[in-house]
């Protein structure tokens, strides 16, 4: 006889992170860590609100142009301890990780191109 599910029961949550379009990945904020950001060579992470999805956009053409060296992540912050713990002040900001560590950051309202000249100059 087939078992029946609980009442409320819930399904367990992935650690894999959420590919979103043009490859760039939706992190969850409790899944975040810094021994995570190790397994990729530079990525770029947005840390984000969750409001006005259409402002980011653009990040989807700057993923698009440099593909392949650099991943792209968006993590929308809810929890103070996760702003607290990436010394989060303003959002939007953008992390570029390298090896795990902080390699350059960039705060606040962001345009096209300021964050792909930004993201060509620290990706070496």
């Amino acid at each position: 006889m087939p078992r029946k599910k609980k009442a409320g029961a819930r399904r367990k949550k992935s650690k894999k992170p959420k590919a979103a379009s043009a490859g760039i990945m939706q992190i969850a904020e409790d899944e975040l860590e810094k021994k995570m950001l190790k397994k990729y060579g530079a990525i770029v992470v947005k840390f984000w609100d969750g409001k006005n999805k259409s402002r980011g956009l653009f990040l989807e053409d700057v993923a698009e142009n440099h593909a392949g060296d650099v991943h792209f992540a968006k993590v929308a912050v809810s929890k103070r301890k996760t702003g607290r713990a990436f010394k989060i002040k303003t959002m939007p900001t953008f992390v570029m990780f390298k090896k795990g560590k902080e390699h350059a950051r960039l705060e606040g309202k962001t345009f096209y191109d300021a964050l792909d000249v930004w993201t060509e100059i620290h990706k070496e």
